[in-house]
């Protein structure tokens, strides 16, 4: 049996402080990382046998990895019933995701970063806006993310459980090893028991408390949830 473990939080420095407020970087790429990460998505999602898959973007910024999830799983299993929900502390980037809208000029930066693998798919979740210079999500995308605005760190519990959580590019911000072990423990109490965690090392690389590794990619790692207790 999954465990539900007791996080414990050191005093708040004033790094961990600028996460919990929502003032770090805006960074947030579409199918970030690598193409073997993103397959885990797509056979959780493949192999889903329940009622409604429900996936976390932990520290989601302007929404794209949000979007990319729900795309993936679109592709894989059109017909599941799922939901992505996007967290981040900041209103201004929640407002920014909810708009879901994007220049030209993004896209350009995107495509030339993203895996090309990924491109026909990306095309596939743009649509044209009013705006000369301006592209919006697709709905068919969009109708199936939430985004809400909280602390990673005081999560609300009517967020519930999920089935997948993408926590990547957040860790970096705690430069303690208790801050980074607080994080992986409270998301690791709203994973399901049979739930799988998308993360990176954070830095220093460490291995994440709380979880046991399923597939090591160098720059992410996928972790089912701990069963004993730590």
């Amino acid at each position: 049996m999954a465990i539900q473990a007791e996080c414990k939080t050191e005093p708040l420095d004033d790094n961990h402080l600028r996460l919990s407020l929502g003032e770090t970087p805006t960074i947030t790429h579409f199918f970030r990382g690598r193409s073997e990460t993103w397959k885990q998505v797509a056979l959780k999602a493949k192999n889903f046998q329940g009622n409604k898959l429900r996936v976390l973007s932990a520290g989601c910024s302007r929404g794209f990895e949000a979007f990319s999830i729900a795309a993936i799983i679109t592709q894989v299993r059109p017909d599941l019933d799922f939901e992505v929900v996007g967290v981040d502390n900041s209103p201004t980037i929640i407002e920014i995701a909810r708009n879901a809208s994007l220049s030209t000029q993004i896209l350009r930066f995107e495509k030339a970063e993203v895996d090309p693998v990924f491109i026909p798919l990306l095309d596939k979740m743009i649509v044209l806006s009013d705006g000369l210079d301006q592209l919006k999500i697709s709905p068919c995308i969009t109708n199936k993310c939430d985004f809400t605005q909280a602390d990673l760190f005081d999560l609300p519990d009517k967020l519930g459980h999920f089935d997948v959580i993408m926590c990547c590019n957040v860790k970096m911000y705690c430069l303690s090893g208790v801050q980074r072990d607080d994080l992986d423990c409270r998301l690791s109490n709203i994973l399901k028991a049979e739930g799988l965690y998308i993360t990176d090392p954070g830095y220093p690389v460490y291995k994440p408390k709380y979880f046991d590794l399923v597939e090591d990619f160098s720059d992410t790692g996928v972790y089912h949830k701990a069963a004993k207790e730590i």
